[in-house]
């Protein structure tokens, strides 16, 4: 799914009209995990061209890059979350890392061409959903 999809699905789950800080908890947990992909695909483009190189090949697969993509999609990274900040009582925190929760579980199965490791601490494999967010076939 694309960002925004996450985002508006979200907010419409976690947020109320009654708590309205909810929304901005719910909003920032779906962009949080794939602020590294929207600054790829803008922020690369600028200084490929700033620079005159080629950087949106190479800078993609750097595991330091992949490694917080995929520790922001860790299902056991926002159910900790959700439980550390239930513990606290702190809505925005549980809100956050709800929203964190929604946007894996929804990417789950529709990334087949680019699955990130959704269950890291526990293994490093990368789980292709059925469908894919962006090739029709």
């Amino acid at each position: 799914m694309i960002t925004t999809s996450h985002a508006l699905l979200n907010i419409a789950l976690l947020g109320r009209k009654d708590h309205p800080q909810r929304k901005w908890s719910a909003f920032w947990g779906a962009v949080f995990p794939d602020l590294p992909m929207m600054l790829f695909f803008f922020l690369i483009p600028a200084l490929s061209r700033l620079f005159h190189i080629s950087l949106s090949g190479k800078f993609y697969y750097f595991p330091h890059y992949r490694i917080f993509i995929d520790w922001a999609h860790s299902f056991p990274l926002a159910l900790a979350g959700i439980i550390v900040f239930r513990l606290l009582k702190k809505e925005w925190g549980w809100i956050f890392f709800s929203s964190m929760f929604l946007l894996d579980l929804e990417d789950f199965f529709v990334h087949a061409t680019y699955p990130h490791e959704q269950f890291l601490p526990f293994t490093h494999c990368r789980f292709s959903g059925p469908l894919s967010y962006f090739d029709p076939a």
